[in-house]
């Protein structure tokens, strides 16, 4: 069954925005203060998924496109403001972990689940490093913002193969 060209689209935007946020981020952030309260921790823990249900892939991949729309938008509109606005930009990205993280705890198939966990940790650990940067910790990089967008990148690259 082939998804919408809208779903496709979101689950190679959300890797390559990650991606696309470190050639928009220069070494030192600018000074806007600290980031608003992280939000709850993005990794669902397995006690937490859902069992019971026996859940297609097609429904699966349903499931977590679930505001697509809007995830996208918060997520470019986090990448796009790291640079000027970088409290900002870790509001909104936390914004798209708890809705995704939301998504993927309805996700019971056992192929796309494990698929949406991995996104879920990516999404969390570029939150973590968002913070980081927002808050202008010395553990923050270039190289540690990348390698978690190549993180996000490659957990939707997984889930697009299979949701395709």
């Amino acid at each position: 069954m082939s998804r919408p060209a809208t779903a496709r689209a979101w689950f190679a935007a959300a890797g390559c925005a990650a991606v696309i946020a470190v050639s928009l981020v220069g070494c030192t952030p600018a000074d806007s203060g600290s980031p608003s309260t992280p939000s709850a921790s993005a990794t669902i823990p397995p006690e937490a998924l859902p069992t019971a249900a026996v859940q297609t892939e097609a429904q699966a991949c349903a499931a977590l496109e679930v505001g697509m729309g809007s995830l996208q938008t918060q997520l470019a509109d986090g990448i796009n403001n790291l640079s000027s606005d970088p409290a900002g930009a870790s509001v909104s990205i936390h914004k798209v972990v708890d809705q995704y993280a939301a998504n993927a705890r309805t996700v019971t198939n056992d192929t796309v689940g494990p698929l949406a966990q991995t996104a879920v940790t990516a999404l969390g650990d570029l939150a973590t490093e968002v913070d980081k940067y927002a808050a202008q910790s010395p553990d923050s990089t270039a190289l540690t913002l990348s390698t978690s967008a190549v993180g996000v990148q490659t957990a939707f690259t997984a889930l697009q193969d299979v949701c395709g």
